[in-house]
């Protein structure tokens, strides 16, 4: 679910709504609440429901892109700080496209590696003065594992993985 900085920390605890205390004129978070990313509301946020480690790539590469045309960001002075949540999708994903697909993608930890580190690259060569969090993921038995339905990921069956 996407909080960003909706509130304060009180109400939602978010590393924006902690840092907002420090420094009121942070920018860029998310800005509703939702499960979805709403491109108006979110400001500087290219997360996106679903994604998987592959997609890093693009993701980095276009927040460096709206990075650097954002009026109220000074792309060479101002201190940035970006949180890569990655890996949950790739696994829990993964025993549902074995059972859908004839020839699934491979989300090897190697791959995984691959992905991730060109996404760190880009935002390490092309993003000055930014701290990058890597939140690892949680084992692979986490409970949302089991509840992702094969409805929200194929759009027509309705067993769940």
């Amino acid at each position: 679910m996407y909080l960003g900085g909706l509130s304060d920390w009180r109400e939602y605890l978010t590393l924006p709504n902690i840092l907002k205390n420090f420094n009121p004129h942070i920018y860029g978070y998310s800005t509703q609440k939702g499960l979805y990313r709403v491109p108006n509301n979110d400001a500087l946020n290219v997360a996106e429901s679903g994604a998987e480690a592959d997609q890093m790539v693009s993701q980095a590469r276009e927040l460096v892109r709206r990075m650097k045309t954002d009026r109220k960001v000074d792309f060479r002075k101002d201190w940035k700080m970006v949180t890569l949540l990655v890996g949950h999708n790739d696994i829990c994903s993964h025993s549902c496209r074995t059972a859908l697909e004839p020839k699934p993608k491979d989300v090897s930890p190697k791959v995984f590696v691959k992905y991730v580190t060109k996404a760190l690259d880009i935002l390490y060569k092309k993003m000055p003065r930014t701290f990058v969090n890597l939140v690892p993921t949680v084992g692979a038995t986490y409970p949302n594992c089991v509840r992702t339905s094969l409805d929200f990921i194929s759009g027509s069956l309705t067993t769940r993985c």
